[in-house]
């Protein structure tokens, strides 16, 4: 990572820092000494981890949790702003350890679940992990270690969730599958053309009932719910590069009405467009 707008250790063993990967840099991460867990959010870009023979792709809305080690490089693919979070496990105190489990992010669990990923594994979170990570830079612009703190934690709690839960069931029927990822791909294709369920449901050759049945089935939530969370985390993204107003963003995922915008902006984020643009830029990020 390049110098950080903001830099903290929040207590012995946790150090977190907000940066940027420039475009093919590359980063050995055997030469990490002080850290035994290292996990990078990206809300931007993109990284490849190279480990051991593997290639792990990294991309906005998901972290990386890696244990550094020999032959561990970490390329920058695009240009990616990002939270690192290091942590050595030894030095954390009993009460540290305490508070990580109590939010949802034990740190037993985190190490188990690098042993069964050889070391290296990706988190899918999404929006929660963008939101979380906006709340963080603008609790470490304030310089309000309390709060920087909670952040920290529910950033944490937000990756662990990302690793262990799953969108996909496992036991769904393969018409219903089909429905489902035809109807997420017709969603994907002009963001800036928004689908009714009606419409959805003539894409996928069904009926709305069916076509909900088999969405929540396959995603785990219902189809409105992620289709704005699609449009919100593609508009977060517009919103980080800052060339375009607001408005200009809203109707590139679909919404003619800023208002309307701001306020679905706002209950998938956790912040307004504005307030998401200006947390992000200290760190492009």
């Amino acid at each position: 990572m390049q110098p950080c707008a903001r830099s903290f250790e929040l207590t012995c063993g946790v150090a977190i820092s907000a940066g940027v990967f420039e475009r093919g840099g590359t980063s050995d991460l055997s030469k990490i000494q002080c850290a035994d867990i290292l996990a990078i959010a990206l809300v931007d870009g993109a990284l490849l981890l190279c480990s051991h023979g593997r290639e792990i792709r990294v991309g906005a809305g998901e972290a990386l949790l890696v244990r550094p080690g020999e032959a561990t490089i970490l390329n920058s693919i695009e240009s990616s702003g990002g939270i690192a979070l290091s942590v050595a496990t030894e030095r954390l105190s009993d009460a540290a350890r305490r508070a990580c489990a109590s939010l949802g992010a034990p740190l037993d669990r985190v190490e188990a679940l690098l042993d069964e990923a050889e070391g290296a594994c990706v988190a899918h979170c999404g929006s929660e992990l963008m939101s979380a990570a906006a709340r963080l830079v603008a609790a470490s612009r304030e310089d309000d270690v309390a709060r920087i703190r909670l952040c920290t934690l529910e950033l944490a709690s937000t990756i662990v969730a990302g690793l262990e839960g799953s969108t996909v069931a496992i036991d769904v029927s393969g018409s219903h599958r089909r429905i489902a990822e035809a109807a997420a791909r017709a969603m994907r294709d002009r963001l800036d053309q928004p689908k009714t369920i009606p419409t959805l449901a003539r894409i996928c050759g069904t009926s709305p009932t069916i076509l909900k049945e088999s969405f929540r089935e396959v995603y785990g939530m219902p189809v409105y719910a992620w289709y704005r969370r699609l449009r919100m985390e593609a508009a977060s993204r517009r919103l980080i590069h800052g060339g375009e107003s607001i408005a200009e963003v809203a109707l590139s995922v679909g919404y003619s009405n800023p208002s309307k915008f701001a306020k679905a902006f706002g209950e998938t984020m956790g912040m307004t467009p504005r307030e998401w643009r200006r947390a992000m830029a200290s760190t492009r990020l």
